[in-house]
């Protein structure tokens, strides 16, 4: 049985990742991912309009944003976010709610290797582990403040790395075996998209 799944992702980044990393690895399990944009402009009255649309036409709709620039958040937590936006919504059975803490970029941190390779610093891979030892070794909990966020140490590490260039390459080299184990809560939004077969 064919499974479609709407995503509503922040941006065009995690739309190349839903695209180029997820897609292959769950259409072996008859579930097909169909990636829509918010264009950045993420908030519960965004997702709401989003997901009632999507719900629409597809057998479940998840989300993929990020908890760094979530607007209105107020110091919700990703799980407090996740259960307010289901709870907006009416809770519905086809509805998967996703915020991943607190940044796309944080998934990127467990590949410290990779990264490297990808963006050809041979220097940045250990550059990564020290930030992560800070962190526990976990790149979910890298924080999300203005200038401690994954994505902006991530640049100031390495100035070239490019969001929607290097982004979902360095995903795909990590693969989401390693990133699943290094991200919990990544990992079971993922286990819950493979029980959708």
């Amino acid at each position: 049985m064919t499974v479609r799944v709407a995503v509503s992702v922040e941006g065009t980044t995690e739309r190349a990742f839903v695209k180029e990393v997820l897609q292959p690895y769950l259409i072996q399990r008859s579930i097909y991912l169909f990636p829509k944009p918010m264009n950045g402009n993420v908030s519960l009255d965004t997702i709401r309009r989003d997901v009632v649309a999507l719900l629409k036409n597809h057998d479940y709709v998840t989300t993929l944003c990020d908890l760094y620039g979530f607007k209105g958040r107020n110091g919700k937590s990703a799980p407090d976010l996740e259960a307010e936006i289901a709870e907006k919504l009416g809770c519905p059975k086809k509805f998967i709610p996703y915020v991943q803490p607190h940044e796309f970029e944080a998934l990127i941190f467990a590949g410290p290797d990779e990264a490297g390779e990808v963006l050809s610093a041979p220097d940045l891979p250990e550059k990564l582990r020290r930030i992560l030892q800070d962190h526990d070794d976990q790149p979910e909990r890298i924080n999300d403040g203005y200038d401690t966020c994954p994505s902006r140490r991530l640049k100031r590490e390495c100035p070239r790395y490019n969001k929607v260039l290097h982004g979902h390459p360095i995903l795909a080299r990590i693969g989401l075996t390693r990133i699943r184990e290094k991200c919990p809560r990544f990992g079971a939004w993922l286990t819950r998209l493979e029980a959708l077969a």
